[in-house]
């Protein structure tokens, strides 16, 4: 087993992951059950609701699982960014919201104050 976990780890490079082969699959592969989307629900309303948030940033937000369950559980604009093509296409047309902006992880056009909730830097 040793031997098998070091070769994997010298095998491994971050940002070594095809989401670009991925995308076709991600959203069955990772689908959320409704329990465990109220649980998201409760976290982020328990950490994210009482700074009323105007607008969240959803930085490698994938096939757009979570953009808009966020604009609807905080009532807030929501803007995903995410680099891959195939992630981002899915996430425009099965995921299309009317506060939900995606973007390219290559062109972001926007200013953001920062807050608690994002930290400070």
């Amino acid at each position: 087993m040793r031997a098998y976990n070091r070769r994997v780890a010298t095998e491994f490079t971050p940002g070594s992951v095809d989401y670009e082969r991925q995308a076709a699959h991600y959203t069955r592969g990772r689908a959320l059950s409704d329990d465990a989307v109220g649980v998201w629900r409760s976290v982020a309303e328990r950490w994210l609701g009482a700074l009323r948030p105007q607008h969240v940033l959803d930085l490698g937000s994938g096939v757009g699982r979570f953009s808009p369950l966020l604009a609807d559980w905080l009532g807030c604009r929501v803007t995903g960014v995410e680099h891959s093509e195939g992630m981002r296409g899915i996430a425009l047309a099965e995921r299309a919201h009317p506060s939900v902006d995606t973007w390219r992880a290559k062109q972001p056009r926007f200013r953001w104050r920062t807050t608690p909730a994002m930290g400070r830097g």
